[in-house]
């Protein structure tokens, strides 16, 4: 009787264990299931498209409609080097051929002037549109002008 008390003591426990061990499953499986991935994104590591916008960023640096400056230089207007738009000093009054110096909150941005109309002013830009060249209308009153600059003066 002695040796079957043990057998269903050890068969009990091992029973406990079982069910001890399929309990602490469920609850992780339950944990599991619960976690939201509704904001995790995906990390996508696709080595050739990294290579291919590196080649991009590197034909951008040498596109002038890429910089509103490089277009400005490209259209004729001799702007000194190593000049930022920001750097622009407002110093005279429109003219065709000069720069109408616009900031868009804490960017700066050139345009050249083509011609005036009773609208506004016809502008020739740079990197208004990632690198391309654009040609538009800003009503004299424009809220972005911040002045103008001639080189000659």
């Amino acid at each position: 009787m002695k040796d079957t008390n043990k057998e269903i003591i050890i068969y009990g426990l091992g029973i406990s264990l079982l069910l001890i061990i399929i309990i602490f499953g469920l609850v992780l499986c339950n944990k599991t299931a619960s976690f939201s991935y509704k904001n995790v994104e995906p990390i996508i590591i696709d080595t050739k498209e990294e290579l291919v916008e590196e080649e991009i960023e590197i034909k951008n640096e040498d596109n002038p409609d890429c910089s509103c400056i490089k277009t400005a230089r490209a259209e004729g207007v001799d702007i000194p080097y190593n000049t930022n738009a920001e750097d622009f000093i407002a110093n005279s009054v429109p003219q065709i051929g000069g720069l109408v110096l616009m900031e868009y909150g804490l960017i700066s941005h050139v345009a050249v002037i083509v011609r005036f109309i009773n609208e506004g002013i016809i502008i020739r830009e740079g990197n208004k549109e990632y690198c391309k060249k654009t040609e538009r209308l800003i009503p004299y009153s424009y809220h972005a002008i911040k002045g103008f600059w001639n080189p000659e003066k």
